[in-house]
């Protein structure tokens, strides 16, 4: 006996076999049906069902394969069981790769039938338990993803670095998660206290010193009220300077007298402010070629040198670009509302085996491409275009039907790459697109349908 009524949908163009079967299930299941893909995605989107029972051979223009990946495009959360005839072992592995969750035959053994169907909704609970555990995982671990030795050792340095209030200097290749590594040391330093992270390739150098230590009233032209600086602003918390070899020597030397003295003015001011929190900096640059060509001042990168953490290039740690590309996956899908597409060993091991000149960034941003669409598929070596349609293809549909394809190929191809720029943040994205973020969610949805 089951404990509770289970919502199956069938889908099957024979009236009789529908009628039958449906008769004979509604006994244990609440059910619904359909004969034709206009109504069966019309019904499944409207409605939430436990199990799909979807005939292989549905006949004139869509078969049961392509109407799978129609529903798992939909709800890739729902398990699909293919009823048909044809037990040819080409049928069987097809319908396992796209997706389905068993295959049976077309006039089954009804207790066989309803092992089936209790194993498929099982599974799939099981799943999302998982799923649900992973995301606490993630949410719990963040971005440091990885077991590899120099993850563990960064994860060291970062627990050590943390017990002070002694400036810290992050050093790595761009795109390898050095301000990812500054939230760390903040979310075990201050959790509760601001965290302000600063580029300091984004303001003019005339503007620079204002902006660290803040300006009072009249201070210099344009000065019309009292403005607090990062300094300030941080207060018990973190300040993180990103890049902070592109500042200017003379502003590096009052960075230094912050550091040694822990007290900085406004400008316009001579009234001396405490420093309270932690100063945290990063750069890219070869450090020892920054400090010989004075780039880096030696007194200041010896103040931060006594917490040098090196972030290490995604190359380096092969081992964990299968979870970070998963962990990706799993949060740009959720971020975006898209199914999370599946990936391959094969595929993760073609991942491997590249040499991420991007490093963590350039992987994220291929990850973003996969859950958008076609640029994704093409960047792990899959068919691109819709349902693995070619540009051949275009020429035998009727003109409305073409056109609409080709826009569709345009509106992945150009999001994933919007996206990819600005990180996966879906605001940022639908501002450079000069659109409304509901707009930004209607081509989304326009993609997927």
């Amino acid at each position: 006996m089951v404990d509770e009524r289970h919502r199956v949908f069938i889908v099957d163009d024979e009236a009789d076999f529908l009628r039958t079967l449906s008769a004979l299930m509604s006994k244990r299941y609440d059910v619904e049906s359909a004969r034709s893909v206009e109504e069966a995605l019309k019904v499944f989107q409207a409605s939430a069902f436990d199990v799909v029972l979807l005939d292989l051979n549905l006949g004139k223009r869509i078969d049961g394969l392509e109407l799978l990946e129609k529903f798992r495009a939909i709800d890739p959360a729902v398990p699909v069981i293919m009823v048909t005839d044809d037990n040819s072992p080409d049928s069987i592995v097809a319908a396992l790769k796209k997706g389905a969750a068993d295959y049976i035959n077309k006039c089954p053994n009804m207790a066989d039938l309803e092992c089936r169907i209790l194993k498929a909704i099982g599974d799939q609970h099981l799943s999302r338990v998982n799923r649900a555990l992973r995301d606490e995982v993630d949410e719990i671990r963040g971005e440091m993803v990885g077991e590899s030795p120099p993850m563990l050792e960064l994860g060291r340095r970062i627990e050590h670095a943390a017990r002070t209030a002694m400036p810290v200097l992050i050093h790595g290749e761009t795109g390898t998660g050095k301000e990812v590594v500054a939230r760390e040391i903040h979310k075990r330093y201050s959790p509760n206290d601001p965290f302000i992270g600063f580029n300091s390739t984004e303001v003019s150098k005339d503007l620079f010193e204002s902006k660290l230590f803040g300006s009072e009233r009249g201070a210099f032209t344009g000065a019309v009220q009292t403005v607090p600086g990062l300094f300030e602003r941080a207060g018990d918390g973190i300040l993180f300077l990103d890049e902070i070899t592109e500042i200017d020597s003379s502003l590096q030397a009052k960075l230094l007298r912050v550091i040694e003295q822990r007290e900085f003015e406004r400008l316009g001011s001579s009234r001396k402010m405490r420093f309270r929190g932690k100063l945290l900096a990063s750069t890219n640059r070869n450090l020892q070629e920054a400090v010989d060509t004075g780039a880096f001042r030696k007194d200041l990168y010896f103040r931060f040198s006594t917490h040098l953490i090196t972030v290490p290039p995604l190359r380096e740690r092969r081992g964990d670009i299968p979870l970070l590309a998963r962990y990706f996956l799993r949060r740009k899908s959720r971020e975006l509302g898209r199914p999370m597409p599946p990936v391959s060993d094969d595929e993760i091991s073609k991942l491997c085996s590249e040499d991420w000149p991007g490093n963590v960034r350039e992987l994220e941003n291929r990850m973003i491409c996969l859950v958008i669409g076609d640029l994704g598929a093409s960047a792990l070596g899959r068919d691109a275009g819709p349902e693995g349609s070619t540009e051949a293809d275009l020429f035998e549909m009727d003109y409305p039907s073409a056109k609409r394809e080709m826009v569709q190929r345009f509106q992945r191809a150009y999001l994933a790459r919007v996206l990819a720029s600005c990180n996966g943040d879906v605001n940022e994205t639908a501002k450079r697109m000069n659109i409304s973020r509901q707009g930004l969610q209607k081509i989304m949805k326009d993609i997927g349908d």
